[in-house]
């Protein structure tokens, strides 16, 4: 009788201690170095308990994008642009980042747009971005390199397009030569009207090559940049080339980046 009395009480003390033990493993490390864990406690079939585990990949998805970029707030511009570049203008979602402009007064600016700037510098690499464009007289929506060290030149534009030519993308590298001349070298590329295009840059020690949709559309070999660069994403408004928008531009004007790959040689934090 003893012993059945001692198994009974062994038997309610594991059990309860089980429904009070949380339970927990690691599962991997994500990219900040924190470790994900799963509570082995909760049912399988608690809704609530999924929607919690989704709700923490997303967290860490748009954490992961936000450590890759900032978004800038700035009023000064370059070419007499018009806009000033929001925080509140860019929206990150899952594999996408939207750059939105729009028609509003902000600190004595008539436009609001968005402009990112990637966190780390790179040198040499593969580039690759599917993108939306935007259309209408004024728009100008821009993906290109600057160097880390902040110095003017080189330069190199992966996109450009201005919208009231929004079947034609440009490529460039400024740059200077040894004699310290300022030269570029530039294509122009007449796309067909479709919802989404890929831009891609190939960037080695030899040559920088562009390609559009897969197909290469530009190739240079001279002064190639061998200083670390970072990625500016942005959508200007107005300026000396586009000009400014007219009745017919839409606002708001929704430049799309996503599936973006970087494949960089180096890359060092900025």
């Amino acid at each position: 009788m003893k012993i059945k009395v001692l198994l009974f009480l062994i038997f309610v003390f594991i059990a309860c201690t089980l429904s009070y033990l949380k339970i927990v493993y690691i599962n991997e490390k994500n990219r900040f170095n924190e470790d994900i864990t799963y509570d082995l406690t909760k049912n399988n079939n608690d809704k609530m308990s999924k929607d919690d585990d989704k709700e923490s990949l997303k967290d860490i998805k748009n954490k992961k994008k936000l450590e890759l970029w900032c978004p800038i707030e700035r009023k000064d511009n370059y070419n007499n642009e018009l806009q000033y570049y929001s925080k509140n203008n860019v929206v990150f979602n899952n594999s996408e980042i939207a750059i939105t402009s729009k028609k509003e007064d902000k600190d004595n600016k008539s436009y609001t747009s968005g402009m990112i700037e990637s966190n780390y510098a790179y040198l040499f690499g593969n580039f690759k971005f599917d993108i939306q464009i935007s259309k209408g007289k004024g728009i100008f929506p821009a993906i290109w390199l600057m160097p880390s060290n902040n110095s003017s030149y080189p330069e190199i534009d992966i996109f450009e397009m201005i919208g009231s030519e929004p079947n034609i993308f440009y490529g460039v590298i400024h740059y200077y030569t040894t004699l310290n001349e300022k030269l570029r070298s530039y294509f122009s590329y007449e796309v067909k009207s479709k919802d989404n295009y890929t831009i891609e840059l190939k960037w080695n020690k030899d040559e920088l090559i562009w390609y559009i949709d897969g197909n290469i559309v530009h190739r240079f070999v001279d002064y190639i940049p061998s200083d670390y660069m970072y990625i500016i994403i942005n959508q200007a408004i107005g300026g000396n080339w586009p000009g400014s928008p007219d009745i017919d531009t839409i606002f708001p004007n929704t430049f799309i980046v996503k599936n973006i790959e970087i494949k960089p040689v180096y890359e060092k934090r900025r």
